[in-house]
């Protein structure tokens, strides 16, 4: 995959990989979305099918899109500063 559209590690934890993240899940987020579906659909794996199950409740939550696109706009600000 391409590391330019790619998320970002855990470890990444800066204000400005946190903003890059951001917009990277925003850029690819039906592809995210693409991906835990076909988790979910999976026969084998009980323990990753349940997060994928979850997961796609959370992102297709108003109030996951509505915070994402929320601290994309306050870490431009911040972003800024630092």
């Amino acid at each position: 995959m391409n590391q330019e559209t790619s998320l970002r590690r855990c470890g990444d934890t800066r204000c400005s990989s946190c903003y890059v993240t951001i917009i990277h899940l925003l850029v690819m987020f039906l592809l995210v979305l693409d991906v835990l579906e076909i988790i979910r659909e999976d026969r084998m794996n009980l323990e990753q099918r349940t997060k994928a199950v979850v997961l796609i409740d959370i992102m297709k939550s108003f109030n996951f899109v509505f915070m994402l696109h929320c601290l994309r706009r306050m870490l431009v600000i911040t972003n800024e500063f630092s």
